[in-house]
Formats: structure tokens, C-alpha cells, sequence
């Protein structure tokens, strides 16, 4: 993310968003803004009116030199040391350009809107990170619980393509058991009805190659057959631009990763020894 602005001019260009765990309270002097993790006071007599005032419009929608159209002299300067002070403190950030549309779809945008306030809330273009998460395709491979709920978070949370494993998927026959995709196909369903219809395929069992997994852009392994189906990933090598993670058991230890690229140092087996040799040092 980009420094905060600080300059009078670079303030005036910005686009303020408060954060959502903000809070301004009245104080005898003036006014408190604050998190969990801190906050500061703006001593003037005026000031909780102030705040109470400007705070509903630091939304990200509107530069500051907008906001401060009309305002005084004295009213502005005041805008932008509020701005700063919030920017400084981590209470606010500039929110940049609006988004250049087509990215996502209304449909998509009201479904997901909890999830894009969330990325709001901590990183600029909102839009664009969720949209690049939405073409992310993901193959999770297990037959637990673990990659059940795994897959069905990723299509609740908007992920559109998204591919699990089922022994009899070469036949095409569906497994309604608590192990099975009969909760997946309901939230494809309602998903669906929703305008924003996503894609479940169905992998075919047993311990599958980068081959088996053309145009699988992140896979997730879980499972008791996970070390040897992540064993046979990392021999083959993970290929450019793609991801791997497994959700592995070590002892009564649950282990999530490493995540494994072409280019990343490390890998599960790595993972896996250097626990191993914690467990018997211990």
C-alpha cells in the first residue's frame, strides 16, 4: 500500500476512508477518536460538533478539497489536520481513484458485499484484490471434513471456479453423505440464483499429478492421504503460477502450509522434518 499522504496538497487530493473500528467519543475538552489499539484527542471547544459533522463524510468517496468546498479558511486548515491526523494514526487511509467499473457485477457486488467492505477495511482497491480472488481457480484435494468446509468457504466468500474430489466422479455420481458435495451443490444452487453462478467440478480420487490439475491455480490438499499426494505434487515440482497448501495432521498438531511456489524456499517436507525433529528433541 502506498504512504499516506501528508502534504496540504497531496491531503486535499485524497480520498479519506475512516477505518469501520473507528470510534469518536466526546471528551470535557474536545474529542477522543479511538480503536482497540489506541487513539488521540483534538483539544478545541468545538470539536466533538466538528467530528460529528465531517467523520460521516470521510467515506472515500469525495476528495478533501470537496468536502472543504464552501468552508472558511480556518474550517479547511482544520479538515486537512484532522485528515493527516487520522492518516498518521492508521485511522484513515486515502482511498485512490474510484474504480474504473466493469470489474465485478452488481449481482456479485451486493452478494459480496461484506467481504469487500472487509478488504476495504485493510487494503486499497477492494475490488480489484476481490475480483482477482473470484478468477482464482481452486482445486481442493480430501475427502474430510476439512476440505468439505474448505470448499464451501471459498464459494461462500465468492470464489467461482473451485474443483473437489470424489471417488466416483468418473461416473458421475454424487455422494450425499455428510462427506459428500450435497452442500455444495445447494450453495451453487443458491448462488446461482443469486446472478452470481459459480463453477464446482468434480475431480476424479486417488493421488493426482500437475497433469491431473491443468489450469488449477491454487491447490489445496487435505486429509489422511495429504502427505502422500503432496509428496507426489513436490516431486514433480509445483509449476509457474501456480500454488500449493496442504491442511496436514502432525501428532495432535494440525498444520496449515507452507503455501509452495516455483520460486519459494521451503516446502511441506521441509515443514515436516524440522517438526519432526522438534518432536523427538522434546
Amino acid at each position: 500500500m502506498a504512504p499516506a499522504p501528508s502534504s496540504h496538497e497531496e491531503i486535499a487530493r485524497s480520498r479519506p476512508r475512516i477505518r469501520r473500528d473507528v470510534l469518536f467519543t466526546r471528551t470535557p475538552d474536545g474529542v477522543l477518536f479511538h480503536n482497540a489499539h489506541g487513539g488521540f484527542n483534538v483539544v478545541t471547544q468545538s470539536a466533538y460538533r466538528f467530528a460529528a459533522l465531517i467523520v460521516p463524510h470521510l467515506d472515500g468517496e469525495r476528495r478533501v478539497e470537496e468536502l472543504c468546498a464552501g468552508l472558511g479558511d480556518k474550517q479547511r486548515d482544520m479538515v486537512v489536520q484532522l485528515v493527516r491526523a487520522l492518516y498518521a494514526r492508521g485511522f484513515a487511509r486515502d482511498a485512490g481513484p474510484r474504480p474504473t467499473g466493469g470489474t465485478l457485477s452488481p449481482q456479485v457486488t451486493e452478494r459480496f458485499a461484506h467481504q469487500l467492505d472487509y478488504l476495504d477495511h485493510y487494503a486499497d482497491d477492494a475490488h480489484g484484490r476481490f475480483a482477482r480472488y473470484r478468477d482464482t481457480r481452486v482445486a481442493v484435494l480430501g475427502d474430510d471434513e476439512t476440505a468439505r468446509w474448505a470448499a464451501l468457504g471459498l464459494l461462500r466468500n465468492g470464489c467461482a471456479t473451485v474443483a473437489v474430489t470424489v471417488e466416483d466422479a468418473a461416473e458421475g455420481a454424487l455422494d450425499h453423505e455428510s462427506r459428500g458435495t450435497a452442500d455444495l451443490d445447494a450453495e451453487v444452487a443458491g448462488l446461482t440464483g443469486a446472478g452470481c453462478a459459480p463453477t464446482l467440478t468434480r475431480l476424479a480420487g486417488g493421488t493426482l499429478g500437475w497433469a491431473d490439475l491443468d489450469g488449477w491455480d491454487t491447490v489445496l490438499v487435505t486429509g489422511a492421504s495429504a502427505p502422500a499426494q503432496l509428496l507426489r505434487l513436490l516431486t514433480e515440482g509445483v509449476p509457474d503460477g501456480r500454488r500449493l497448501l496442504g491442511a496436514w495432521t502432525f501428532g495432535q498438531r494440525a498444520v496449515v502450509g507452507p503455501v509452495m511456489t516455483a520460486g519459494t524456499p521451503g516446502c511441506w517436507s521441509c515443514a515436516a522434518l524440522r517438526l519432526g525433529a522438534g518432536s523427538d528433541a522434546a
